[in-house]
């Protein structure tokens, strides 16, 4: 096979053959030890399949994937959960969509995904921002307070939903539940972006999902935490919805995912789904196991701190890790000299 003429192929073996440590998306890390991950690698192009008879249509599901997504909801802890094959993105555009009419006032932080700005552009909306709280020692955002949203609303009285991040980027965990409250007293919507806390509906170690603490609408990246191939995520709806409002968020996932799902993408969902009802408490305990002793190795290092303390609303499979050194440079040498790639980094002042 001539590596010349395909290029993105030639990198994506190299990088393969570099055998690198991956602290990065996609969840499944490319890892070879779990026996259902193995099964799904064998027949990847056996699987990847179109809507004929026997492997039912994501769209309109009537047979084996619309029993998958019951069973996703239970485990989700929805009234109702669907896949999604365009990733959190699409996700965040069909809540929205579904939920909010052209000319609305929506609350929401700065620091929201950029699918959920361009919804607001997309959908006509008139976005209302929360000040923003900063960590002062770390310089990183903080997820509003229930303070933050009265403050908002008493500027904003016509908002008709709150969107936020949770957990965001960093592990950190809004007070969903009492902002929930305050929102629905208010009849309110309260949206969440969850893109990265598919896994807390899988060990009761890990910080409440937003469908527990109360939120009308969440989406979950299940790629970016889950082992689950790229652009697997999951829109969970409340039963605080009508059907009304859920058959309209079903709708504009049609419009807004490609008429063409990928079934491999869909079989490793629900393959994570059953992996994590059967294992998921074992092998998160392995895996706090490990984290807890890297941070305690870590911190044991002259001028290097790690990020957030473990409570009921951080991320403790989060690792953020403050050096001296600058970040790109220090992201750079840990590749270089030790195999290890990261999935980003940040320089603050």
């Amino acid at each position: 096979m001539d590596m010349e003429k395909r290029p993105l192929i030639k990198a994506l073996e190299a990088y393969t053959k570099e055998d690198t440590l991956r602290f990065h998306m996609p969840g499944h890390r490319n890892r070879k030890r779990i026996p259902s991950l193995e099964f799904l690698r064998e027949h990847l192009f056996d699987f990847d399949v179109t809507e004929i008879d026997g492997t039912d249509n994501l769209h309109y599901p009537e047979e084996s994937i619309k029993s998958s997504q019951m069973m996703l909801a239970k485990a989700m802890g929805s009234k109702e959960s669907c896949y999604c094959v365009n990733g959190s993105t699409a996700a965040n555009y069909a809540m929205i969509f579904g939920l909010l009419k052209p000319g609305d006032e929506v609350l929401l932080e700065r620091s929201c995904h950029q699918s959920v700005f361009q919804a607001l552009g997309l959908r006509g909306l008139k976005p209302r921002f929360i000040k923003p709280q900063l960590d002062e020692e770390w310089a990183l955002p903080l997820p509003p307070a229930l303070t933050d949203i009265k403050e908002a609303y008493e500027k904003y009285p016509f908002l008709k939903a709150v969107i936020l991040t949770s957990p965001n980027y960093y592990g950190k965990v809004a007070p969903l539940e009492e902002i929930s409250r305050f929102l629905k007293m208010r009849g309110l919507y309260l949206i969440v972006d969850e893109a990265h806390g598919a896994h807390f509906a899988f060990s009761d170690k890990l910080p409440p999902t937003a469908m527990s603490m109360g939120a009308h609408v969440s989406t979950v990246s299940f790629h970016k935490t889950l082992p689950v191939l790229t652009q697997g995520a999951v829109v969970n709806l409340s039963p605080d919805l009508q059907e009304s409002e859920r058959s309209r968020i079903r709708h504009y996932l049609r419009v807004f995912q490609t008429s063409s799902p990928s079934y491999t993408i869909l079989a490793s969902m629900e393959n994570a789904r059953a992996l994590m009802e059967e294992e998921g408490e074992a092998l998160y305990d392995e895996l706090f196991r490990e984290a807890g002793l890297l941070r305690e190795k870590l911190t044991c290092i002259p001028q290097v701190d790690v990020y957030g303390k473990e409570d009921a609303f951080t991320d403790a499979t989060r690792l953020v890790i403050k050096t001296p050194l600058p970040g790109e440079f220090l992201m750079g040498e840990l590749r270089k000299k030790h195999r290890i790639q990261a999935e980003m980094s940040l320089e603050v002042s």
